[in-house]
């Protein structure tokens, strides 16, 4: 299977395809969903008060949440919600991975010397996080209700069981459609800038791949997060309440109705500073990842591949 090619650029990159087994993909792809979770759960709780309180006609800024949560719970505090996401972003990142390279390998012919377009990137990176992001959505609904700081569950299974007795399959996949419209569009264009922008930074000679990888996920999870953050706004509304929130168009209409047009901008900067982290550091750790497990178990690693 494929990782992300190497030396790639907006258009066909020239190159070897390198053929990695499911084993490595999903194992490079879990350690980086747990390192890029844990060091910045901070800065997507700060990111859902924002929309939470902001959209409510309060006002509010990131010092002012920040400040808030320090001082009801303390430095753990900042941490609320990660149970709910290390059991969806560490599985979950190994799923997109392991599909990511499936597609790669499905769309590039067997013995291609070419890489992949922006164009096939894009497809490549949307049709995985849609396929990743569906299968993931209850434990994504109950993060963002743990986030809010409205729900008081007992546990992450116990949150499941009440939201499946009181809402139904409803409740457990609501904002399905939003988070569709905004996963698949932010890996797509992540996706294709992160190849274009490392491909040009290849051309830099003397820089070591870490840096190459890491500066082009954060110029590509910038602009990715820009775009796509009104979809997640939508998508927060919609899975705290899917009863008041139950359409797209209707909770568009609730947000500007109580916050403007700035209402879509609700925590924007945490969101993109932390989208645009996430992204460098799961690539980044990826791919410092894979050639050590390819190392670590050639003869599996050769067996899976051939």
């Amino acid at each position: 299977l494929q990782p992300v090619p190497k030396i790639p650029t907006g258009k066909m990159s020239e190159g070897k395809k390198r053929n990695f087994p499911p084993f490595v993909s999903l194992g490079a792809g879990l350690t980086s969903g747990l390192v890029s979770c844990v060091a910045l759960q901070p800065l997507d709780l700060i990111k859902t008060r924002l929309q939470v309180n902001g959209g409510a006609g309060q006002e509010t800024n990131y010092l002012s949440e920040l400040r808030a949560t320090l001082k009801s719970g303390g430095t753990r505090a900042l941490w609320t919600g990660l149970t709910p996401s290390l059991y969806r972003t560490v599985p979950g990142m190994g799923l997109y991975f392991v599909t990511l390279n499936g597609l790669q390998t499905w769309i590039t012919p067997q013995g291609s010397k070419g890489l992949h377009s922006a164009t096939q990137s894009a497809v490549m990176g949307g049709g995985a996080r849609i396929f990743a992001a569906g299968v993931m959505l209850p434990l994504t609904v109950v993060k963002t209700r743990y986030e809010s700081g409205r729900f008081q569950y007992s546990s992450v299974g116990g949150a499941l069981v009440a939201i499946a007795r009181t809402e139904g399959l409803r409740g457990l996949f609501s904002g399905a459609v939003a988070t569709g419209l905004r996963d698949a569009p932010y890996s797509s264009l992540y996706l294709a800038l992160y190849n274009t922008f490392k491909g040009l930074l290849n051309d830099t000679a003397g820089q070591p791949s870490v840096y190459i990888s890491m500066t082009a996920g954060l110029m590509a999870g910038s602009l990715a997060s820009l775009i796509t953050h009104p979809q997640d706004v939508i998508k927060t509304w919609m899975q705290l309440d899917n009863t008041v929130h139950s359409s797209i168009l209707g909770t568009l209409r609730t947000i500007f109705k109580t916050a403007g047009i700035r209402g879509l901008l609700l925590g924007a900067g945490p969101r993109i500073v932390r989208r645009t982290l996430s992204s460098a550091i799961a690539w980044t750790v990826y791919e410092q990842v894979t050639p050590v497990l390819m190392r670590a178990y050639p003869v599996a690693a050769k067996s899976t591949s051939s």
